[in-house]
């Protein structure tokens, strides 16, 4: 089963958009983000896209139209070697940001807190090159709120970074709840007949007793509310 771990940072409009993408760009390549290529559509219905296999990416064109994104891997991600990395730039009325989705299955297995450490010490070494509002960190996650919303925001994502203001720049950690890690022996035909079934699930009794079924059979959710 392929997993997607994404670190989003968001931003309300006054800040600008193509000055924070080129600080996260700069501060990839400093770690080694190899380009692949890049595209943007030109439309809101996806018609006109512009797309180019370079490593040079023209920032402005990205920020400017409906969507753009940049696909490639990153040599060195908190230890681990070539994980493919796909990052987005979402425009929302009042507010955008990006979302960089990693290849959550290569951090499968590892301990939950080691992963979070690295990616929390990860994120606020992002901070030191660019002014996000929040940023949060989950599994197939997305940007869904304004900033001002921090009371629902507080409870949407597993591990969440609020800046707090001063002369010094400091980040508040605020964890939901631990990125929720899958650990199985279960075969990948196995889990899309389980996630087929479960698409189909109506009634919460149902999931109850099919969570525990799951359990029965050794596989793990963790996911503990602090």
């Amino acid at each position: 089963m392929f997993i997607i771990l994404n670190i989003g940072l968001v931003y309300r409009n006054e800040k600008n958009i193509e000055k924070e993408f080129q600080h996260i760009v700069d501060f990839l390549k400093k770690r080694e983000l190899i380009i692949v290529e890049w595209r943007v559509s030109l439309d809101k219905n996806g018609d006109k896209w512009v797309e180019k296999k370079d490593q040079d990416v023209d920032v402005a064109l990205l920020t400017k139209y409906y969507y753009g994104e940049i696909i490639g891997y990153i040599t060195n991600f908190v230890g681990f070697q070539e994980i493919s990395m796909r990052i987005s730039v979402q425009q929302e009325e009042g507010f955008y940001g990006y979302v960089l989705h990693l290849d959550g299955e290569r951090l499968n297995g590892l301990v939950i807190d080691t992963i979070e450490q690295k990616i929390i010490t990860w994120v606020t070494n992002l901070s030191n090159f660019t002014s996000f509002d929040y940023a949060f960190c989950d599994y197939d996650s997305e940007i869904e709120y304004d900033p001002q919303k921090q009371r629902i925001i507080n409870k949407s994502y597993s591990v969440l970074f609020w800046p707090e203001r001063g002369s010094v720049r400091k980040m508040r950690i605020y964890n939901a709840k631990e990125i929720p890690i899958l650990k199985s022996q279960i075969s990948q035909h196995q889990l899309r007949n389980l996630a087929f079934f479960v698409a189909q699930l109506k009634r919460p009794l149902v999931v109850y007793f099919l969570l525990i079924s799951l359990l029965k059979h050794n596989i793990v959710f963790n996911d503990r509310t602090r």
